[in-house]
């Protein structure tokens, strides 16, 4: 019997770490935005955390916020489709978007039960692997030695090295933001399965942290390395002040990414300057192109928004909705956003639902944000979590279109370490 139970916690430990593993993995190796390659790593994930989930002893219970903010997700997007009806709206897309996220959802809770060893080994798990995942973007940013390419033998689908029938630049510009923003994520995640009030384990998270901070700006995403210089000085602050002890300041400044885009919506509203999509925008450095380029995306957002701001346009609209430009000065003549999304996710869910899309960012966050202030009383990882939050907020407000292929797997892996680290807020308070 002990043998049996000795076995199971190894093969539980090892389909744990399994998680992580191949996730990174293909984000560093592996993403360039192509669906086809992507959609194959979820049934492969789901295989693996159900695995875990039937040999593992399951005494949490289901979070049914989740499923109710999932339901309300569905209904939704369904709804966008049908009323109003809209050329813009694409029924497909909501069926493969929906069969992704689900997924996710199934993950997430095949992971339910996660007890102190779980975290001890995935802080060891988690610290190794984002330092060699690191590694391999310093030497090859350093040296003239290609670590892609070499471990290249490792996966099974075809590597940015090998982006046959691809831009290999565009490939290599989309995974180098991909995986920046995987970094930031990752180390937060890491941050929170150590004992905080340890010496050495501080003293090696910063480390780790200036290592990550190095790999982000060499991978040349300013939006990730804007989120973790940002939330590394929120989890100072937390350190020094009780933030969830103001409760309206808290809220607010939390909610500040949802709030942000309403306001610069009202800006261009009453603005007389008019404001165009440059095909080609050229800007003296790099920090002033991610800045600047955008003014003109929101304003020609705004422009598509102002005409449906309640409903939107359905579901998927943001990826073929055209706006007028100085060419084309008609909405269907016009031009599509570039990349098919305007770059913010607060946007992206006013273009596609309207404010009742803004509404429901609302409510997750303040959700979010509510479990997390009642249990810091009891236990300092709030403010880790708050800093992971804040991280998410500042990537999604500045890139990705949430429904592509690849930001559902970055979404679903900052479910996951949400949920690592909030097993520990529930078990601890309990404890």
């Amino acid at each position: 019997m002990t043998f049996n139970n000795n076995l199971q916690h190894v093969l539980s430990t090892a389909l744990l770490a399994a998680i992580p593993f191949i996730l990174s993995f293909y984000a560093v190796l592996n993403a360039t935005c192509d669906d086809s390659i992507a959609d194959c790593i979820y049934p492969l994930i789901l295989i693996i955390a159900l695995s875990r989930f039937l040999i593992t002893p399951v005494r949490s219970k289901v979070s049914k916020s989740v499923l109710w903010f999932f339901l309300i997700y569905l209904i939704l997007s369904f709804l966008s489709l049908v009323f109003p009806l809209s050329q813009y709206s694409s029924y497909s897309w909501y069926k493969i978007s929906t069969i992704r996220f689900g997924y996710g959802i199934v993950i997430v809770f095949a992971l339910l039960h996660l007890n102190k060893n779980d975290i001890k080994y995935l802080s060891y798990i988690f610290s190794a692997l984002l330092i060699f995942l690191c590694s391999i973007i310093l030497v090859d940013y350093y040296t003239s030695f290609n670590t892609e390419q070499a471990l290249s033998f490792l996966t099974p689908f075809r590597s940015i090295n090998k982006s046959l029938g691809y831009d290999l630049r565009a490939a290599t510009l989309w995974n180098n933001k991909f995986t920046a923003s995987w970094f930031v994520f990752f180390y937060w995640g890491t941050v929170v399965t150590f004992q905080l009030k340890n010496l050495k384990s501080k003293v090696f998270l910063m480390i780790l942290f200036l290592v990550v901070l190095v790999a982000t700006i060499n991978l040349k995403s300013e939006g990730a390395v804007l989120a973790l210089i940002t939330s590394g000085l929120l989890y100072l602050i937390c350190k020094k002040v009780n933030i969830f002890k103001y409760k309206t300041i808290y809220f607010l400044f939390f909610n500040g990414t949802i709030i942000a885009p309403l306001l610069i919506l009202i800006f261009f509203t009453f603005s007389n300057q008019k404001f165009y999509y440059q095909e080609k925008p050229t800007y003296s450095n790099s920090i002033e192109s991610s800045v600047m380029s955008r003014v003109p995306i929101y304003a020609a957002t705004h422009n598509i928004i102002e005409q449906k701001p309640v409903l939107g346009y359905g579901f998927g609209s943001s990826m073929s909705i055209r706006y007028p430009d100085k060419k084309r000065n008609h909405p269907v003549y016009g031009s599509i956003l570039p990349g098919g999304h305007p770059h913010n996710i607060v946007f992206q869910f006013m273009i596609e639902f309207g404010l009742l899309g803004v509404a429901f960012l609302l409510a997750i966050n303040s959700y979010f944000l509510y479990f997390l202030r009642k249990f810091y009383s009891k236990n300092d990882k709030s403010h880790v979590l708050i800093t992971l939050l804040l991280s998410f907020q500042v990537i999604f407000s500045f890139s990705f279109s949430i429904w592509k292929s690849d930001i559902v797997l970055l979404i679903i892996f900052f479910m996951l370490l949400m949920r690592i680290g909030s097993t520990q807020l529930t078990e601890l308070t309990r404890d």
